[in-house]
């Protein structure tokens, strides 16, 4: 039985994809978030580097504005900033991981919101890029919550995202009917079942809201 007083040294991966509510995610991530950076960087840090470092090759205004959802500690946007990018806006759901990230002094706007929330786009309006690494998996992120993201994008707009390749049917739902266009995929190891997915996509269209 998982104790939530305390994370696990080991298999804290299965421990934060376990969680059985939202709220139960919430708690986690929150006594999670200040020993976070210690526990996941040696397995975990080349990842947000590679979605960061694929998004430059596409998104080359470095004054763009960039939505890094599910933003966690920040990982994403130190990556980000190291390629030049400053306009970074940071949402997660755990108010813990958003103080993290703060700290980091790399994000100029900070969001704490479900991702999955309709009212993103009238509060906070279209952004030139939206990355989300590390969110979409089991007890995080799924089908509802993409669908929501991808209409913050502006046309022309660039999508990164991440996930493991069993988790892609779960994603897609309906992938011919998906509104973007799937520009560059790269995969890289991780774990020892499979490797993790990195998908560039952008809107050709400005669909309707």
């Amino acid at each position: 039985m998982q104790n939530d007083n305390h994370v696990p040294t080991d298999n804290w991966l299965e421990w934060i994809c376990s969680s059985n509510s939202e709220q139960e995610l919430i708690k986690r991530y929150d006594l999670w978030s200040s020993s976070y950076d210690d526990q996941v960087v040696s397995d975990w840090q080349g990842i947000p580097i590679a979605g960061a470092t694929l998004l430059s090759r596409h998104l080359l205004d470095t004054n763009a504005k960039i939505l890094d959802a599910g933003a966690g500690t920040g990982f994403v946007g130190q990556a980000l900033v190291t390629l030049g990018y400053s306009q970074l806006t940071a949402l997660d759901i755990s108010p813990g991981m958003l103080e993290q990230a703060q700290a980091k002094g790399v994000y100029s706007t900070f969001i704490h919101s479900r991702m999955d929330d309709p009212a993103l786009i009238e509060k906070y309006g279209e952004f030139d890029a939206v990355i989300a690494i590390g969110v979409f998996a089991d007890g995080h992120a799924g089908p509802n919550e993409l669908n929501n993201i991808v209409k913050l994008l502006a046309p022309q707009g660039y999508l990164v995202i991440s996930y493991r390749s069993q988790y892609l049917e779960v994603l897609y739902e309906d992938r011919k009917n998906f509104p973007l266009q799937s520009i560059e995929c790269i995969s890289l190891p991780i774990y020892d079942d499979q490797a993790i997915r990195i998908e560039l996509f952008q809107n050709k269209c400005h669909t309707e809201r």
